[in-house]
């Protein structure tokens, strides 16, 4: 993250549920993050106006953000 930092991109991180210090005994490959992402970029779009947004993920979050590009609410904003 610390290279797309340096160019200049914001950047948000999270930790999915049942995963490192969140709550959480199990994991579902990644369903149950859609609706969380959905609300974080609405809140990007909605309140801080941003034009690109993009997604990665590193491990089972890679997972997320490939099941998010193709279900995710707003995934015709993600580039």
């Amino acid at each position: 993250m610390y290279y797309f930092y340096e160019q200049g991109y914001n950047i948000l991180t999270f930790d999915a549920y049942g995963h490192g210090l969140s709550y959480g005994e199990f994991h579902d490959s990644g369903y149950s993050t859609i609706p969380m992402l959905d609300d974080l970029v609405a809140y990007l779009l909605q309140d801080h106006q941003a034009q690109v947004i993009g997604l990665i993920g590193l491990s089972m979050g890679a997972t997320s953000a490939i099941l998010y590009s193709q279900i995710g609410q707003h995934k015709a904003g993600i580039t």
